[in-house]
């Protein structure tokens, strides 16, 4: 059975991913510092295809721990936007940018070819046109720009 690490699991769109995989017979481990609680997975713990690393994104032995024997990263982990990012920019980018990099890196030394990188709209800026991931980049404010930088080692993974 495949396994899939998603990173940031107790957020509000990691719950539901979460609950996706487990639905499709999937092993989900989440790897969360549960800054903001665990409650949005309690209902998984008693499923045995769940596995739940109380870490950080920014701790190397939190990331091997949670890559080991896993086949696909789903990275949803980080600090969210634009108030939190530019009230405490050297967070920001040490979660949203260091630490994501270490995990492309940790994930290609394990052998991970397959990632799951979730961006934000803001990277695009403003407009009245349809954006693509083709259109060019204009981020709005800091956390834009974390999301940007965040992405950069898996353009060439």
């Amino acid at each position: 059975m495949e396994k899939i690490l998603v990173t940031g699991g107790a957020g509000y769109i990691g719950s539901h991913v979460v609950e996706i995989l487990l639905q499709n017979n999937k092993q989900v481990r989440v790897l969360d510092n549960g800054m903001f609680g665990l409650g949005s997975l309690y209902p998984f713990y008693e499923n045995t295809h769940f596995d739940l690393i109380k870490g950080d994104l920014r701790n190397m032995s939190d990331l091997k721990k949670s890559l080991k024997n896993v086949e696909g990263v789903i990275h949803l982990g980080g600090i969210v936007g634009n108030p939190a990012c530019s009230f405490d920019k050297l967070t920001c980018q040490d979660v949203n940018v260091t630490a994501t990099e270490r995990l492309a890196g940790a994930s290609a030394e394990a052998g991970i070819s397959r990632f799951v990188f979730a961006s934000s709209c803001s990277v695009y800026g403003y407009g009245d046109n349809l954006f693509t991931e083709e259109s060019e980049l204009n981020p709005v404010d800091y956390y834009a720009e974390s999301k940007i930088s965040g992405e950069e080692p898996f353009l060439t993974m």
